[in-house]
């Protein structure tokens, strides 16, 4: 059997042996979890494993940064509230269930929407608030959940995308990162993540635009305007980082060679 745990478990050992990145960041993380049947039970469980490994390399408090937890397929699963409860969190997301059994969906729309829920809920005048997406196959509904990007993006919300498998795409990948390729991974780059996570939210970064406001509901519609000024401004750094993560039909196969991950 061909398992994500082997991808996973090579990205922990790199990480392991490399030094931690200092985040003297404060902010509120939501990690979203695919929990179909797609995954095969050892998956899902690598999937968290590597989650709790993440948490543990950051400065998780209830002064600084706080962390949620949101499992999906066609619908909404298990969820943990934001906290700064570090071993309570670890705890919870060790009791983390897949969804049922015979539910094959993937309902990111509904999985960003629970996500921003979580984080409008949470604590008030937080300088930076993320969604990490990790998803193993294309949405079930892709307007909806482009709608859901451009609410998150006109509040402020960084949204970074980790690829698993064979039926995901790079392109499904960066439209879910609002096309910021820089937030782009798979798993065998994830080891980056939180280094790439903390630079971007480094108080001296965040000192250069103001705090997010959750409680405004924006619409997709008032969002759009200012997404394209932004991915224009952007579109050197991010054709670099598309060229380097070697998108493309022909490389497709060498990407993905080494996530073995069972499909059912």
């Amino acid at each position: 059997m061909w398992l994500f745990l082997a991808a996973m478990s090579a990205m922990n050992r790199l990480s392991n042996t490399q030094q931690q990145p200092i985040c003297d960041s404060v902010f509120d993380l939501v990690f979203v979890l695919p929990g179909s049947n797609s995954l095969a039970r050892e998956d899902f469980h690598a999937i968290t494993n590597f989650v709790a490994s993440e948490i543990q390399d950051l400065p998780v408090s209830e002064d600084q940064i706080q962390v949620g937890v949101v499992v999906f397929a066609s619908s909404v699963g298990d969820t943990i509230s934001i906290t700064g409860n570090e071993p309570q969190l670890l705890a919870d997301l060790a009791k983390l269930q897949q969804t049922d059994k015979t539910d094959s969906g993937t309902g990111t729309h509904l999985a960003i929407e629970r996500a921003l829920r979580l984080l409008q809920n949470s604590r008030p005048n937080i300088p930076d608030a993320i969604v990490i997406i990790i998803t193993d196959g294309a949405t079930d509904e892709p307007t909806a959940t482009n709608d859901q990007v451009q609410i998150a993006v006109g509040r402020g919300v960084l949204i970074f995308a980790i690829g698993i498998g064979w039926s995901i795409s790079m392109e499904d990948l960066i439209s879910l990162a609002a096309g910021r390729t820089d937030r782009v991974f798979l798993a065998e780059n994830a080891n980056v993540l939180l280094e790439t996570l903390c630079e971007q939210t480094s108080r001296e970064a965040t000192s250069q635009h103001t705090q997010h406001d959750y409680v405004n509901m924006a619409t997709p519609e008032d969002t759009t305007s200012s997404s394209t000024a932004h991915n224009h401004a952007t579109d050197d750094a991010m054709q670099n980082n598309y060229e380097s993560l070697q998108i493309g039909q022909d490389n497709d196969a060498n990407i993905y060679n080494s996530l073995q991950i069972t499909s059912k």
